[in-house]
């Protein structure tokens, strides 16, 4: 029997990209931006240094300062040979004796006098860190020895020593101090811009690059190790690499039993180790249908021993009539290709024989089947997965796709019927102020549901990112507090707002923190039946916002309480079938708040009521 062609996983593309283009026109930016402001720094701090005199006790520190700014940038931008033009240029100067960069462990980087030098090239990085910053004076020859550490982002320290003689130049004026600030400003503008620009065109590639290390970390399933498409070329093309790789997985299999029947089994050996090894169940039968050989995996998935399972007639260990009907098809030759089954066992009617260690745990096994010695049918083989979070995740996405579509349709309506009651006021100024308010307020639900699900979908890509700016929680809460008003009246809810006096201003995404607001003290409005009391308590204490959201509503149960942060995840109490929920809205407030660095927990006894807490750094930044 022939072997089986493996498919081709990498095919070379020559406009394919590349970690080297992809950041060139960013690189040569950010070298321009500090080299020119650099040379530019230095040049000005040599003038201004060198223009007249003064004791050194005064001009000594500002010109090692203006030294240092200027190596910092050129050692930043990897510019050796401009960096020690520069160092020698201000050991020229008649108040200089000399001047030198040195690293952790000695080496010379650059020095007023070339022979001192002790490296050729600058390496990418260094450790240890240089002698602090010190000054010496030299008492017999009025020699000052001022010694500054320099700090270069991403490479190391270093440390630059500058001697001066008697009469050094005087302290560079304001308009040196000004112009000095501004190109180093203009010099970080520009590292953001390029830092945000190569952020934006590299998101395909880090996502990807999670994919790479979640494979690291044991994972194997293509579910969990696609990339969203809409990330681009990138993304598509790893699928598609994925998909060329499960081919190959299987065609291995395919080749790894055929060799095996051939040989006369696979029981033991390297072989068996392989099969061992397979996180799939997999399983063969001969022609009359009885288990030739299962691997590990097999017998945890039908709960049954392995040892139990060779030898057994297939009926005995699985009840499905139609993956035994797809059997008996395969092994008759009816069926030359794959077939694929899918036994859900959640409700205990598809069981499995022949095991003495347990009944039934559920979930969802997928059964593909195919012959396998050729055309007559003389043996098959069985691979069996488990698809329970995959069909979890599904039946959890159609529901939120159902309590969705409810919510979405409850606002439109009522909008639709005060636009209406507005059109037939007929100068009932009353009336259509009123249908207009409802239409504000309905309109702003169904923006915060569509805010909701765009924001879920952000999380699933992991492109979510806040816009920070400050935020004035005063106003925040004024607003919340209105928001709430009304549908608390409605349901004969008392609505408290247990206030500080002053109210802090946070740094943060003003829009996110409003919508985790919105969900925490909507979700105790909701859950509180009539008569019953809400109360929103806000503390500043330890560097940290709090916002307590407490209600004595229905509860939520231990188990419950464990779960009601995941996504489309709603409470199995019955009492709340009747109210409509996505299941995104504590998800969604827990990962934004834990963008900001914060985190969201909760307290809740059945019967007895809830109580939420968040929690923000006093400076809210994103974590």
């Amino acid at each position: 029997m022939g072997k089986i062609q493996r498919p081709t996983l990498w095919k070379g593309r020559a406009d394919g990209i590349s970690g080297g283009s992809l950041l060139r026109a960013e690189v040569r930016a950010l070298l321009g931006i500090g080299l020119g402001a650099a040379i530019f720094a230095g040049a000005w701090a040599v003038y201004a240094a060198s223009s007249s005199s003064a004791p050194v006790s005064d001009a000594g520190r500002d010109l090692v300062r203006a030294t240092a700014s200027s190596s910092e940038s050129l050692l930043l931008g990897g510019n050796l040979s401009q960096l020690r033009r520069h160092i020698s240029s201000v050991g020229l100067l008649e108040s200089v004796e000399s001047s030198s960069i040195t690293l952790p462990d000695g080496s010379v980087l650059a020095h007023s006098s070339p022979g001192s030098v002790t490296l050729s090239d600058a390496p990418p990085t260094w450790e240890g860190a240089p002698a602090p910053a010190s000054e010496t004076l030299d008492r017999n020859t009025g020699l000052l020895r001022i010694l500054t550490p320099l700090q270069i982002t991403g490479r190391g320290s270093a440390a630059l020593e500058v001697v001066l003689r008697p009469g050094a130049p005087r302290a560079p004026n304001a308009s040196l101090i000004v112009g000095e600030g501004a190109i180093a400003g203009l010099a970080m503008i520009g590292v953001l811009v390029v830092i945000g620009r190569a952020k934006t065109r590299v998101r395909a590639i880090l996502a990807v690059r999670g994919a790479l290390l979640d494979v690291g970390r044991g994972e194997r399933t293509r579910e969990a190790l696609l990339v969203d498409e809409r990330f681009g070329a990138e993304a598509r093309a790893w699928g598609t690499l994925l998909g060329e790789l499960d081919a190959l997985r299987a065609a291995r299999a395919d080749e790894a039993v055929t060799e095996a029947l051939e040989t006369g089994g696979v029981s033991g050996g390297a072989l068996g180790e392989a099969f061992d090894a397979l996180w799939q169940g997999v399983m063969i039968l001969d022609e009359g249908g009885s288990v030739m050989y299962a691997n590990g995996a097999a017998g945890v998935m039908l709960q049954t021993r392995r040892e139990a399972l060779v030898g057994s007639p297939v009926s005995s260990i699985i009840q499905n009539q139609e993956a035994l009907d797809a059997v008996q098809g395969v092994l008759r030759g009816r069926d030359s290709g794959r077939h694929v089954v899918e036994i859900d066992r959640s409700s205990g009617s598809e069981g499995s024989g022949g095991s003495d260690e347990g009944g039934e745990s559920g979930g969802v096994l997928r059964v593909s089947l195919r012959t396998l010695g050729g055309e007559d049918g003389s043996a098959a083989l069985v691979l069996i997965e488990d698809v329970t979070q995959q069909r979890v995740a599904d039946k959890a996405r159609n529901a939120f796709v159902a309590n969705a579509t409810h919510e979405l349709r409850t606002p439109l309506t009522n909008i639709r019927l005060y636009v209406e009651e507005a059109l037939d006021a007929d100068g009932d100024e009353a009336l259509r102020a009123k249908a207009l308010n409802v239409i504000n307020s309905e309109a702003r639900r169904l923006e915060r549901i569509v805010s909701d699900m765009l924001s879920v979908s952000e999380i699933e890509a992991g492109s979510m990112t806040l816009r920070e700016a400050d935020v004035r929680t005063d106003a925040l809460f004024e607003e919340l507090e209105r928001d709430f008003e009304a549908s608390a009246k409605e349901k004969e809810i008392e609505l408290k707002f247990d206030l500080p006096p002053k109210m802090p201003v946070l740094t943060g995404d003003r829009d996110k923190i409003a919508m985790a607001l919105h969900n925490l003290v909507g979700n105790a409005i909701k859950y509180t039946p009539a008569g019953g009391e809400v109360v929103v308590k806000v503390e500043e204490a330890d560097g940290h916002f709090r916002v307590e959201v407490k209600d004595n509503g229905i509860g939520i149960s231990e188990e419950d309480s464990q779960r009601v942060f995941e996504k489309f995840y709603r409470a199995r109490d019955k009492r709340i079938k009747h109210v409509t929920g996505s299941g995104i809205g504590l998800a969604l407030a827990r990962e934004v708040v834990r963008l900001h660095g914060g985190d969201i927990s909760v307290e809740s006894e059945i019967d007895e009521g809830s109580r939420f807490t968040m929690s923000l750094p006093t400076l809210a930044h994103a974590a």
